[in-house]
């Protein structure tokens, strides 16, 4: 595996994360609103 392939993996699971969390903030939200 090349280091550009390997750099793309972690971009892509530190975009997931961002994702969920945000997820987390919207949800939370709507519950308290």
């Amino acid at each position: 595996m090349s280091q550009g392939q390997y750099a793309e993996i972690e971009l892509g699971k530190e975009s997931t994360n961002n994702l969920r969390i945000n997820l987390n903030e919207h949800v939370i939200m709507y519950v308290y609103f």
